[in-house]
């Protein structure tokens, strides 16, 4: 049978106290690692653009807004609401790096080109975005705007399939 050494006289023997120290120091360092990899993450997250292809249409009845599309009010509020449904044709996400295009092919075949010019020192996004037809000429040419973080911005107007495609764009660290 074991004896049950009283807890005094078990820190007073150094291999029990150095087990027990390392113990202690494995679990504050386990503790402290969700903290460093939080605060690494958020020095080293680059920015980026989540861009959501909708389908815009009006259809007798009333309309509907995709489920997938999320809560984003601005498609109920002019000159989005001018449409009384929309459909989530795709979601992408582009890699933003400062003066270089990230580009992505939506629905009707034409090339969304989205360059990061400035990240502001209120941490907006000022970005250029245009849009190609497939022979590579500016159908959108040049769209200049500074964009507050995690607040979309429309770009809207190609004729697609009866409606008209609306590209939802959010800026993201």
């Amino acid at each position: 049978m074991t004896p049950v050494i009283p807890r005094s006289e078990a820190t007073r023997d150094p291999a029990t106290r150095r087990g027990f120290l390392s113990w202690a120091a494995a679990v504050a360092l386990v503790a402290a690692v969700p903290l460093v990899t939080t605060d690494v993450l958020a020095a080293t997250a680059r920015p980026r653009a989540e861009v959501m292809v909708l389908h815009a249409t009006n259809v007798d009845g009333g309309g509907s807004i995709d489920p997938r599309i999320g809560n984003m009010p601005q498609l109920r509020r002019p000159p989005l609401s001018a449409y009384n449904t929309y459909k989530l044709l795709d979601k992408t996400t582009l890699p933003l790096e400062k003066d270089r295009p990230s580009a992505y092919k939506i629905a009707n075949g034409r090339t969304l080109q989205v360059t990061l010019l400035e990240v502001t020192d209120d941490k907006r996004y000022r970005v250029r975005a245009e849009i190609n037809q497939p022979q590579g000429e500016a159908f959108l040419k040049l769209l200049e705007v500074t964009a507050s973080p995690n607040e979309p911005l429309f770009v809207g107007g190609q004729a697609y399939q009866g409606g008209t495609l609306v590209l939802a764009m959010t800026m993201r660290q």
